[in-house]
């Protein structure tokens, strides 16, 4: 807390200390709800932080029973260490996200909240749990939903590189940019595990250490959700020029390198491959 208050941290030291996607989802949850009594939206209560296994901490859900009032109420709070934390671009990037993954897939005219209320009313015949009032309340909750997505929600999915047009290099590897919408969790290339995604800014996507073979590359780019669903896809082309030479792939046992001097060490190369399809042979040395 004395940390997020001081605003001294790096996403590194966040990423260390908190499980960032937990934090952002109970945020997002919350704020939807307009949930005010609690530590990221009015009040530093009711908001407990739990230290999980790893070692990273993750807010609780606690007390929502003033949750579902006023469909104008804030969804993040404006003093305190919450704003310091939320400002931050890779911070509010998720909390975006999850804030999407509840008004497209969670709240309004969505089954899983219709069978939701179906559930509630088949547990007992002693009360009736007003489904009515809580489709209405996600109606009017709507617009200042999307207001506080700050237009991310209406982005093409869309390369940068390129101008979107296909380009060429003599580079083993490539490094694309594009944009995407809030409601995607990350963005790869089909069939190339090496790359390295990050994102930018709230919008703004790269892919690093993509491997080419010689000649065109037809590269399928998906946006996916958490759970890995493809939402969003295109097809780019990439022209590699002069020949590519072999792709390395090394594992080991133990995967953490380290070991005792009687124990032992094995190395595997079979990873390895050449982009052109051509047969490869390993020469090892100490």
């Amino acid at each position: 807390i004395k940390t997020l208050d001081a605003d001294t941290f790096t996403q590194e030291q966040m990423e260390r200390l908190m499980d960032v996607q937990l934090v952002n989802a109970n945020a997002a949850v919350r704020g939807y709800a307009g949930d005010w009594d609690t530590f990221t939206v009015r009040r530093g209560k009711n908001g407990y932080f739990y230290r999980k296994p790893d070692g990273r901490f993750m807010l609780l859900h606690w007390d929502s029973d003033l949750a579902f009032q006023s469909t104008g109420h804030e969804f993040l709070r404006n003093n305190g260490g919450v704003p310091n934390y939320f400002g931050k671009t890779y911070n509010r990037r998720w909390f975006n996200y999850y804030l999407t993954e509840l008004l497209d897939n969670l709240t309004e005219n969505s089954a899983r909240i219709e069978g939701w209320f179906q559930a509630e009313e088949d547990a007992s015949t002693d009360y009736d749990m007003n489904a009515s009032f809580y489709r209405s309340w996600f109606s009017g909750r709507k617009a200042n939903t999307v207001t506080q997505l700050l237009n991310t929600d209406i982005v093409n999915f869309s390369m940068i590189t390129g101008n979107g047009s296909s380009v060429s290099t003599p580079d083993t590897t490539i490094e694309l940019d594009g944009v995407g919408p809030s409601k995607l969790y990350g963005v790869r290339v089909a069939g190339h595990p090496e790359g390295v995604f990050t994102w930018n800014s709230y919008t703004a996507w790269t892919i690093s250490g993509v491997y080419l073979h010689s000649g065109a590359n037809s590269l399928s780019i998906e946006g996916f959700d958490r759970e890995g669903q493809v939402l969003e896809s295109l097809v780019f082309t990439v022209n590699k020029t002069g020949d590519a030479p072999p792709v390395p792939g090394l594992d080991a046992a133990p995967g953490s390198w380290n070991l005792a001097v009687d124990e032992v060490f094995d190395l595997d190369a079979s990873s390895s491959y050449d982009p052109e399809g051509g047969v490869l042979g390993f020469t090892w040395s100490v």
